[in-house]
């Protein structure tokens, strides 16, 4: 296919894109309006606090600033609506689905592919409803696309390069706590990169450094969240088992659960004895959380709503599967990145619990698909 032609051929399709990702977001945005109740209103008092007294009301709102900053320096010092913070968020959804659909035309070396890829990710509307909400999610969603992309993709990790993935992990880690398992699953896809000409001995030692100080710095951020005010974002580790949540906040025990504890048991000390010492309950809760967190259903939702995270994302783990059989001999490295990431989310809802409307879960979107489509691969070099 000559260049030109090539040339017309992908921009018809980024117009099909585009015109189906404004029909959706004009959609939701017309149905559900600009939400700005639940963690929305966390958000707003929080730059409420910034402008009256200069401060956070815990300093664990930094972990939150992106979302903050915008009600802060947009709607608070220049008056815009928060319709322009939705436009923001419109904006940088759109600037991740067009990295999205580049990456996955290089990834599955196919733009037809690349564009069911694409649509795909537009159609899930669990995913794009955070869009018209204050809240973290649809920046975290939008990072998390452009950094991958670009952390995939990377063929030598130059200085520039290294920066500017250190930058997007800033903003990552300024938008969500949850931020730390890409960090984690980044470490992980890093260390296999650069180690398989490495002896075993030295292999073995990063990789426990790593370990090391993943866990250290995760008990450090357990242990100083803890000590902050308790209610919004106080961390105590072991209250998903002392009521058994399954969702988080919502316990389905009136009266505490004897556990087995060490006295200062609000670290990850704690909660290895606690496993230990109490592993029939955690493996019960663990299988229900699993349940929750895979199966996604909620007695809360809707049948529609049910049948259609159904129909969206069970195929999708299907086809996940059959890809592993079918290329386990000569699987991608990029898939390193995607088990480690899905293993720290699944891992945290097992030891803690599930998010209301699966939004550790929902994070993950893009992965299911690059995972399944992968099956469907030219196994030639051809590039359509």
């Amino acid at each position: 296919m000559h260049s030109w032609v090539a040339n017309i051929y992908n921009q018809k399709k980024i117009f099909y894109l585009t015109s189906l990702w404004l029909l959706v977001q004009t959609l939701i945005l017309v149905t559900s309006g600009i939400n700005t109740s639940g963690e929305a209103e966390r958000v707003i008092r929080e730059a409420n606090n910034l402008q009256t007294l200069g401060h956070f009301s815990s300093s664990a709102f930094y972990m939150y600033f992106s979302e903050i900053a915008l009600v802060y320096f947009l709607h608070l010092k220049l008056g815009l609506s928060y319709a322009f913070i939705v436009f923001i968020q419109l904006l940088l959804n759109f600037t991740a689905l067009i990295y999205f659909y580049k990456f996955m035309c290089w990834f599955y070396q196919s733009k037809k592919l690349a564009l069911i890829g694409a649509i795909l990710l537009i159609c899930c509307f669990p995913y794009q409803i955070y869009n018209s909400s204050l809240y973290t999610e649809s920046i975290f969603f939008s990072l998390v696309i452009i950094f991958s992309c670009k952390l995939l993709t990377e063929k030598s990790f130059k200085i520039k390069n290294v920066l500017v993935l250190l930058f997007l992990m800033v903003l990552l880690m300024l938008t969500r706590p949850t931020a730390i398992f890409v960090l984690g699953a980044t470490c992980v896809y890093i260390y296999f990169f650069f180690s398989k000409n490495l002896q075993i001995f030295w292999r073995i030692i990063i990789f426990l450094s790593l370990c090391t100080g993943s866990l250290l710095l995760l008990n450090f951020l357990v242990v100083e969240s803890s000590s902050k005010v308790r209610g919004d974002f106080g961390i105590d580790i072991l209250e998903p088992f002392r009521y058994e949540h399954i969702i988080c906040g919502v316990p389905t025990l009136k009266n505490e659960f004897a556990l087995k504890t060490v006295d200062k048991s609000n670290s990850l000390n704690g909660l290895l004895f606690y496993i230990l010492h109490n592993f029939d309950q955690f493996s019960r809760l663990a299988f229900l959380k699993t349940k929750a967190f895979f199966g996604l259903q909620r007695s809360f939702y809707s049948t529609s709503h049910n049948i259609f995270l159904a129909l969206y994302f069970y195929p999708l783990y299907a086809f996940c599967l059959l890809t592993f059989f079918k290329f386990r001999q000569k699987t991608p490295k990029a898939f390193i990145y995607f088990i480690a990431l899905i293993l720290f989310l699944w891992v945290c809802v097992i030891c803690s619990c599930d998010e209301w409307h699966s939004r550790f879960f929902l994070t993950l979107t893009p992965f299911w698909i690059l995972g399944a489509l992968y099956f469907f691969k030219p196994t030639t070099s051809h590039f359509e």
